[in-house]
């Protein structure tokens, strides 16, 4: 069973989403780019989301085997510094990093 952790994070390069709906991701990222394999997602924790197709209908499920939180964090402190948003990048923890991103949440 999945357990989601919001916000879930969808990336492509440095064009990061940050959603806090399953139905949400369904809606907004396209069937043509999962099967292009050009998404990064995460749950809040760092957990690897799994994006799929099956019969038209977008899936995600989350690998709990695999824990990509310090690439998660590297990837919003990219983003923020992206964006120009002023941070102490050394003190920064996950949670703290997407607090600052929480303005971004759909």
């Amino acid at each position: 069973m999945n357990m989601y952790n919001f916000p879930i994070i969808i990336a492509e390069g440095l064009d990061v989403n940050f959603y806090m709906s399953v139905s949400s991701v369904q809606d907004s990222i396209e069937a043509v780019d999962i099967q292009n394999d050009v998404y990064k997602a995460y749950d809040s924790l760092g957990n690897k989301i799994v994006l799929s197709i099956i019969d038209d209908k977008i899936y995600i499920k989350i690998d709990y085997e695999n824990n990509l939180k310090i690439e998660l964090e590297k990837l919003l402190i990219d983003f923020l510094t992206a964006i120009e948003f002023k941070f102490s990048e050394k003190e920064e923890s996950l949670a703290s990093l997407l607090k600052k991103c929480s303005k971004f949440y759909q």
